[in-house]
Order: C-alpha cells, then sequence, then structure tokens
C-alpha cells in the first residue's frame, strides 16, 4: 500500500486526524499537486491553528505556486 493511500484510508476513517492532513498535504506538494495540498493544510490548520510548523509548510506551498497566486495574509505575517 502506498504511502498516500495510508494517509488517505486514515483520513476516511478520522477527518480531523490533523496530523495526517499535514503529512499527506507534504507529499502532495512534494509531488507537485499544488491545490490538493493545499486543501489538505486548510484541514490541518483547522484543527491545528496554532501550529508553528504547520503555518511553515503552508507557506512552503505557497511558494511553489506561479507568481499570479496571492499570498494569505497569516503566511505573509512576519515572525517577531
Amino acid at each position: 500500500m502506498g504511502v498516500e493511500r495510508a494517509y488517505r484510508r486514515l483520513l476516511e476513517r478520522d477527518d480531523r486526524n490533523g496530523l495526517a492532513h499535514n503529512n499527506l498535504a507534504n507529499l502532495l506538494r512534494k509531488s507537485g499537486r499544488f491545490s490538493e495540498a493545499e486543501a489538505h493544510y486548510d484541514r490541518t490548520l483547522a484543527w491545528l491553528p496554532d501550529s508553528a510548523e504547520i503555518r511553515n509548510n503552508r507557506g512552503v506551498r505557497s511558494n511553489n505556486f506561479s507568481s499570479t497566486s496571492k499570498p494569505r495574509s497569516s503566511i505573509a505575517t512576519p515572525l517577531n
């Protein structure tokens, strides 16, 4: 069973698993499936809204889009 399939099966059983959404999003991003990855990052942040790691992952994702994409304000805010 492939890793992507394993994450998808896990999420079928528990869609609230933020870490599984994050890991699947990372996998999708690395394979160039950016819009799918974005949806899973958004689901991750719904369950883990204060996670700096996940906000960073989503920020890395935004750098993979073309220059016509607009950054989200939550990832454009510098950390102090």
